[in-house]
């Protein structure tokens, strides 16, 4: 799901003698607000696929609430790849993170983008950001489009951290779809650690998937 190399890409397309991409990169937004005030009639691009929320979030908090105050739909993107990108280059920042539920005002969406940065803050190992979102209320039970619980995301990568404060959380050991759940999950990706932490949690070795279907 996640493209590593967007970024990169993306970077090379910018046009690096652009002020703007120059006071964004220097993150003196004193420079930057009369640029960004000049241009928030247009697409705000650098170049194909790159915006200014690409070239700020990352590198200054101040920058991005600089873009929040004049407008700028920072969740204009509506590709699951390239969200994900963005949010590998924020994981780290929980300021960031708090300002991205903010500026999303329309419920639908803001559920969306809370479900893409729970979701990739599991698979990637971010327990800040875990802990962050269900502070902020999201659940720990949503599934994703292919029926896949938070825990069985976590099993699978083998997060033991992440597992342990999902089970404080309440969800159960047995959390499954139609023909996974977290134990075979964890067995067949999440590695023997995983495994024994959901054994020992009291996950049921041979319960019957959704399908009807057993593990063994």
């Amino acid at each position: 799901m996640v493209v590593a190399g967007f970024f990169l890409a993306s970077a090379a397309q910018a046009d690096i003698n652009d002020p703007l991409f120059e006071a964004v990169s220097s993150t003196n937004t004193s420079n930057a607000k009369p640029l960004i005030n000049a241009r928030l009639k247009d697409t705000l691009d650098f170049g194909p696929g790159h915006s200014l929320w690409d070239g700020a979030v990352v590198r200054s908090q101040d920058m991005f609430k600089l873009y929040m105050e004049n407008g700028q739909d920072v969740m204009m993107n509506e590709d699951p790849d390239e969200i994900a990108g963005w949010l590998k280059l924020v994981a780290d920042n929980l300021d960031i993170y708090d300002l991205l539920l903010q500026a999303v005002k329309n419920p639908r969406q803001l559920e969306r983008y809370r479900a893409e940065m729970f979701q990739h803050a599991i698979l990637e190992g971010h327990s800040p950001v875990v802990d962050l979102l269900l502070a902020r209320g999201y659940s720990p039970e949503v599934r994703n489009d292919f029926g896949i619980t938070p825990l069985m995301l976590a099993a699978g990568q083998g997060h033991l951290n992440i597992m342990e404060t999902l089970l404080e959380k309440g969800v159960s050991t047995d959390s499954q779809g139609m023909t996974e759940s977290a134990l075979t999950l964890a067995i067949s990706s999440g590695g023997p650690r995983a495994v024994s932490f959901l054994i020992d949690a009291g996950a049921k070795v041979n319960l019957p998937f959704a399908s009807g279907e057993t593990p063994l």
